[in-house]
Formats: structure tokens, sequence, C-alpha cells
């Protein structure tokens, strides 16, 4: 089950709580190429490859790694986890997600009936038009202009989306106006837990993008090149979405070896992750 936080001392306690245990399990799963465990999406216990080997000076993700022979890395799982709790008892009226591409899609679509899957599919693009890709029919959607009708989701998804946005504000009051009262929003990021406030790394200005940083890119379905990072998101994620107006904001933690859902494993400080997720309720 997930441990939901209010604040970051909620959040920094359960951490310390978990540290030895965190370290003893890593410890351990980088001796190894693959475990045992379970997967909720397959429903059955089975092989969880750890991931590929880390490149020269780097470390080896395991939160993006614990792949199952279905697709779904632990950080998908983890995700998956979240909506089937936060669906319990209930089906979404109208809800979506913003990917269709992806392996979590089906098993999304499976839980949740008329689940709307979204990708940005180019920058000239009406939101809401449909398009070929790679033979699905994907419905476009800018997380900065969504062309979804206000006051109109029960339910909006989205999963390592936020911090490939050029502008994170706009993209939540964005979620905020296509929630109903009530409605609610589930989403994962790249948490940098000890980080002071939100690294960017990017710009757009003026319709062009400006690095502040080198440009770091995370893996995309839609494009080869990958999709650039704006920002390392922190706390100031949290900040933000209470001052645009959600009535309740809340960070989850489900540490669960046995699911193979572990931390990202980076040996430095400010660069850690925890496998958590984000529900904000408008």
């Amino acid at each position: 089950m997930t441990s939901w936080c209010h604040t970051r001392q909620e959040f920094d306690q359960l951490t310390a709580s978990l540290e030895p245990y965190r370290q003893q399990v890593e410890t351990q799963l980088l001796k190894t190429n693959a475990m045992t465990g379970y997967c909720r999406a397959c429903k059955k216990v089975t092989l969880l490859n750890t991931g590929p080997e880390p490149a020269a000076g780097e470390w080896k993700n395991l939160l993006e790694g614990m792949l199952c022979e279905c697709g779904l890395n632990g950080r998908m799982r983890l995700c998956l986890q979240v909506v089937e709790e936060e669906i319990l008892g209930h089906t979404p009226g109208h809800a979506a997600v913003l990917e269709r591409v992806t392996p979590l899609f089906p098993h999304l679509q499976a839980r949740i009936p008329g689940l709307i899957g979204c990708e940005f599919v180019g920058m000239a693009l009406q939101g809401g038009s449909e398009h070929d890709v790679h033979g699905i029919k994907v419905r476009h959607e800018n997380f900065m202009s969504l062309a979804f009708a206000d006051n109109s989701l029960d339910l909006l998804l989205h999963f390592d989306v936020l911090e490939h946005v050029p502008d994170a504000t706009v993209a939540l009051q964005n979620a905020l106006r296509v929630l109903k009262p009530g409605g609610k929003m589930i989403f994962s990021c790249p948490f940098y837990h000890n980080l002071p406030h939100n690294t960017v790394r990017a710009v757009m200005e003026n319709g062009e993008i400006k690095h502040l940083l080198p440009p770091c890119y995370h893996g995309n379905p839609m494009s080869a090149q990958g999709s650039l990072v704006y920002i390392h998101p922190t706390w100031d994620i949290m900040d933000l979405l209470k001052q645009l107006g959600f009535a309740e904001v809340r960070i989850g933690l489900s540490y669960n070896p046995t699911e193979g859902t572990v931390s990202n494993g980076s040996p430095y400080e400010d660069g850690h992750t925890w496998p958590v997720i984000i529900v904000a309720q408008k």
C-alpha cells in the first residue's frame, strides 16, 4: 500500500525510517541481473530484470529497471498500483492520460473503461486532433494548452511528463481548469527530494529553447531523440499545486521490493529519487 504524506517533514521521517532497509535491498539487487517478483499488470510472479548495465560513470537506475516481460518497469507498476488504489470502489466517468503508445496504457485502459489516451504529436497540431502513430490512432494534446473543456474530467493522469514541459505552472493551471470540482490529478515525475528548489535546466523564450545547463534527455516512445528535461522537480511542485488552488495535495511513497518498486539507486544525494507519486484534488 502507498504511504501518504502532506508535508516534507512527514516525508523525511518516512524515508529516514526506510533508508537502512533501502540500502540493504538495493545493495543486493545491484549484484544480480534479475529477481523473482510479482507483476500486478500480469497478475503473476515472474522474473524482473534489474535493467541494462549503465554507461561508464553512471549508475543503474533501478526505478526505471526491474523490467517484466510485459514491458512495465518498476515506475510504471507503481503508477498502476496508485491508480488502482485511488479508483477502488468507483470508476471515473471521464478520464484522460497523457500517454497512448506506452506499454502502460493498455493496463490503465483495462481498469478505466473509456480512458482517453493522448500524446504530444507535434507543435503545430490542433489539440484534440487524431493522428496515426505506429499504426495507432492517437489524440494529440499539448499539456500547456489542453483541448478538454473546462470542468470536464473526473481524472487526469500523467506519468513522467511534467519535467518535459516548458512551463510547469501553465501546464498545472490547465490541469486544474479541465478537472471537475472534486476531480483528481494523479502524476509522477522524478522527484529530487533532497533539492531545496527545482533545478531549471532549460526555458522557452520567444519560442526558442534556452539551455541553462547541458541538455538532458529522457526516453520518449514518440521520438528517437527523447524528450528534453526542463526541470528537476522537488518540493516547489507541491507548493505550486497548493498556490494554484488544488484543495488537497499529497505525495505517496510505495517502497515494495516484492513488486520490484524501489528507488532509482542514485549514489548522489542530489540525484536520488524514491518511488513516489502525487495526487492533487480540485
